[in-house]
């Protein structure tokens, strides 16, 4: 007990989460009518988790199928191929990439069969483990109304808050109280990040699976920690303004699978166009920025930003809550420079060649993928 009491002590210590000079009890005190953020807020956001999956399912498995009949989409028949071992591990080892005609020619010597009969185990295993088009407009369909209703909502709690408008407002008066409505939309989102986390295992499948889950670790760390920082104001604009290009993104994947070609081309032209404006200009030039030269913890005072601003002695050095709020947002900031290159590309191709190459997060699109790799 007493070792927890300690591990407690030192991880709620004030001078890693509060500005100088403060203490919890003044934490407390409240500027006005509203609630106090606190980790219960967390703990009742996660236990609305599985509410959240259960709605996610239903939605997904009967909105999905309704979709797809009503767009005339029919599931292609899924053979399942004979088991075989060395091509079995093969596939597995090499998913993703493209199979090198000698590394064909060398299964075929392996297994006395004609290079040709290597290629089409290889394609219907393929097509047998490709995410039914069901499932696909189900997900997709799912986040679209989800993040529409959140966005929707946010824009709602925000509109009449003067730091909406001015981002430096977002300090005034500090520590501010939380209200109702604000509350409540980090509620919701901070149980929908949650259950990206949980479903992340059984949606359907990524290219790019580990970076995915950090997306969703980086997330819920920058969303607990500014509300424990009771940095709610700044860091629900964060989760605001990434909802925006969310929604067209998932939009977009829909008139994808459910083939509506020029539908799907403009709204993917007007994502691209809100990615750059948000998540390339004014997340990191404005909101980042905002936390590093007003947040209280007076950031570029200290070692190694005050090298900077003149000063540049190493004593000054003090990790706070703040610097851990700061790596998460430079970290999306990579992230964002990492999925803009792969929409510039989908979009040079599409618009140059008129290539339709899988969207910026990667869905496993193997079917369109099999004249490709074979």
């Amino acid at each position: 007990m007493k070792l927890l009491g300690n591990f407690h002590e030192i991880f709620w210590d004030a001078t890693f989460w509060l500005p100088p000079n403060t203490t919890w009890k003044d934490f407390e005190k409240i500027n006005g009518s509203g609630r106090i953020s606190t980790v219960n807020d967390l703990i009742f956001a996660w236990k609305l988790v599985p509410l959240l999956l259960i709605l996610k399912y239903t939605f997904e498995k009967y909105v999905g199928a309704k979709l797809a009949n009503w767009a005339g989409l029919e599931e292609k028949l899924r053979e399942k191929p004979p088991t075989v071992m060395l091509l079995k591990r093969a596939y597995r080892e090499s998913r993703g990439r493209e199979w090198r005609e000698r590394d064909v020619l060398a299964f075929s010597k392996q297994l006395n069969w004609s290079a040709q009969e290597v290629r089409q185990w290889f394609r219907a295993k393929q097509i047998f483990e490709s995410t039914p088009i069901t499932d696909k407009i189900g997900e997709s369909s799912w986040r679209f109304v989800f993040f529409t209703c959140i966005f929707s909502y946010g824009l709602w709690a925000h509109w009449t808050k003067d730091w909406f408008w001015n981002f430096k407002l977002c300090w005034e008066n500090f520590p501010q109280p939380v209200s109702e409505e604000l509350y409540w939309y980090f509620i919701i989102s901070f149980a929908n990040y949650s259950s990206w986390g949980v479903s992340h295992f059984w949606d359907v499948q990524r290219k790019d699976p580990k970076i995915m889950m950090f997306h969703h670790f980086v997330a819920l760390t920058l969303l607990s920690t500014q509300w424990m920082q009771r940095y709610h104001r700044i860091g629900l604009l964060i989760c605001w303004y990434h909802d925006i290009g969310d929604l067209q993104l998932e939009l977009s994947k829909v008139l994808k699978y459910l083939k509506f070609k020029t539908a799907c081309r403009w709204t993917f032209f007007l994502f691209t166009f809100v990615w750059i404006l948000v998540r390339n200009i004014i997340f990191p030039f404005y909101l980042v920025t905002s936390i590093y030269n007003y947040s209280p913890h007076n950031v570029p005072l200290h070692f190694p930003f005050s090298c900077l601003h003149g000063s540049c002695s190493i004593s000054s050095f003090q990790f706070t809550a703040t610097h851990v709020l700061l790596l998460c947002c430079w970290a999306l900031c990579l992230l964002h420079v990492y999925w803009t290159y792969l929409i510039l590309r989908v979009l040079y191709l599409n618009l140059a060649f008129g290539i339709e190459e899988d969207d910026t997060v990667s869905d496993c699109e193997e079917e369109e993928h099999l004249k490709k790799k074979m």
